[in-house]
């Protein structure tokens, strides 16, 4: 009944489109919860809907893939791409009312730190915060030394870090795709690097068992992620 409900999404149902919509809401949740700051979450949320929707049109159920294995690498991608395209900063309400007293306090910026608290009874961090956060945006164009370098070079790329959070996830729940000696096989050669022999002990096996084992879950998991 569920592989017709795909089927009809991908033929252009609606009513089809919509319940498996809504059966995944927890999973695009989940993956926004683990790709983004708590402030961001909500539009993380709405963005990975979209890669929901994506993934339902493509999914084939006769391809024996698990779906939220499938619809991972779409929810995930189009949470990146919306951080990456979304240029706006926001402060927040109290962030910014508290710049606007410090600018009418001191309009000349000449005051300590310390003073500025005092005066508007908030903490020395919370000052400092609220005036980094009124400050200008720079240009990642911007030259900051002599030889031309720019601002954006010295900026790292957090893509690095959101992949190998993506990849973490999907990990997991390839892993939790399996048997139970199966993952308990992938454990202990990939997770706590022992090797074939050892494996085969713990497990109770031979060595060519493992080694026959390991290669077919290989093949397994490779066959299961299917990219767009």
């Amino acid at each position: 009944m569920r592989d017709e409900l795909f089927i009809r999404a991908r033929e252009g149902e609606p009513e089809a489109l919509d319940e498996l919509v809504r059966e995944n809401l927890g999973l695009v949740r989940s993956i926004a919860a683990r790709l983004s700051r708590p402030a961001e979450a909500e539009d993380a949320f709405q963005s990975g809907c979209l890669g929901l929707v994506k993934a339902i049109r493509g999914f084939d159920p006769q391809r024996g893939a698990c779906f939220s294995t499938y619809a991972f690498p779409f929810i995930a991608g189009e949470i990146r791409r919306s951080r990456r395209a979304d240029g706006g900063i926001r402060i927040g309400r109290r962030l910014s009312e508290l710049a606007a007293r410090i600018r009418r306090l001191d309009p000349a910026g000449n005051m300590r730190l310390s003073d500025i608290a005092c005066e508007l009874c908030v903490t020395s961090a919370e000052a400092a915060l609220a005036i980094c956060a009124s400050q200008p945006v720079l240009s990642l164009s911007e030259p900051v030394s002599d030889d031309g370098t720019e601002l954006g070079e010295l900026i790292p790329d957090p893509s690095a870090r959101e992949e190998t959070a993506a990849e973490r996830v999907l990990v997991r729940e390839l892993v939790a795709s399996l048997g139970e000696r199966d993952a308990e096989l992938v454990r202990l050669r990939f997770f706590s690097d022992l090797s074939q022999s050892e494996t085969a002990a713990a497990l109770g096996l031979t060595q060519p068992q493992v080694s026959r084992l390991e290669r077919s879950i290989l093949e397994k998991l490779k066959n299961t992620v299917l990219y767009r």
